[in-house]
């Protein structure tokens, strides 16, 4: 699964970019959570506090919002 995710400044202009390739191939949902998770660790290690972030991907906006416990491998990415 290839992941990409980009850094904008607050007029939309690039500041980084960033590519992560995940074997093996992986459920979309799961991919795009491991997507997520890896863009909010690398946020974090650049230290960027004030940021939005944007996912194309309704199942990880809504189990992130969601109050039920996901036991699954979905779930446990998401706890993270």
């Amino acid at each position: 699964v290839g992941i990409g995710m980009c850094i904008r400044d607050d007029q939309g202009r690039f500041v980084k970019g960033r590519t992560e390739w995940i074997e093996p191939i992986l459920d979309v949902e799961i991919g795009k959570a491991v997507g997520l998770l890896s863009a909010l660790k690398w946020i974090d290690e650049l230290q960027f506090y004030d940021t939005d972030v944007e996912i194309d991907c309704k199942r990880v906006v809504d189990g992130l919002y969601s109050k039920r416990i996901l036991n699954s491998n979905f779930g446990a990415i998401l706890s993270d």
